[in-house]
């Protein structure tokens, strides 16, 4: 049986020749991507179940754009933190984001709009919010976090408690001071969805 990179190189291969046919399925992944590559939420590492391909190539497409599409990374495996140090590392790569400016600052203000587990921070005497779903994974950064498919709160949040050795609790008062966060960022509020709680660790 061919390894999944070996598959790749089939179906890669395939998708060159310039067969009339157009549209590439992961069975795997129980979806169809609409252009050729897979939508990004789509992009994972390639399991022995997700190589199983029905490859067709759109008539309109060239060669060349088709190659290109597939030599994208199709996603990352990314280990969780084991480290205080690593948590502190990410904390201090989101706060770097947040001081620049474009796409890196965007990234950081969607990822504290929406995040539901927070590690707090003081960071030049103002309260700091970071989500747990970002600062959970060793080394993260804004392309990692957008190509990593599997990212999974529960998984973040379970390797903090373990670090930290207590889990995160509400706390109305830091709901407070997040909601002033989120407006002092020049961002809204969200509503959390399904009535479902934000919380906290607290490391000041």
């Amino acid at each position: 049986m061919n390894t999944p990179l070996e598959r790749l190189s089939i179906v890669t291969n395939f998708l060159g020749s310039g067969h009339p046919s157009a549209r590439i399925w992961f069975i795997g992944l129980g979806a169809a991507a609409g252009d050729v590559g897979p939508p990004r939420a789509k992009r994972r590492h390639l399991q022995p179940h997700d190589v199983q391909a029905v490859v067709q190539v759109h008539p309109e497409r060239s060669n060349t754009s088709i190659r290109r599409d597939l030599s994208q990374p199709i996603g990352a495996d990314m280990d969780l933190i084991t480290k205080k140090s690593e948590l502190i590392g990410n904390i201090a790569k989101l706060q770097e984001y947040l001081t620049a400016t474009g796409i890196d600052r965007d990234f950081a203000v969607n990822l504290i709009r929406n995040g539901i587990c927070f590690v707090v921070t003081e960071h030049n005497g103002k309260l700091f919010f970071a989500p747990s779903r970002f600062v959970g994974y060793r080394n993260n950064s804004r392309h990692d976090h957008e190509h990593n498919a599997d990212k999974d709160g529960r998984e973040t949040n379970a390797a903090i408690e373990a670090i930290l050795k207590a889990p995160p609790i509400p706390s109305q008062t830091l709901e407070r001071e997040y909601e002033r966060f989120c407006v002092s960022i020049g961002t809204q509020v969200r509503k959390a969805p399904f009535g479902i709680v934000r919380k906290f660790w607290d490391l000041r």
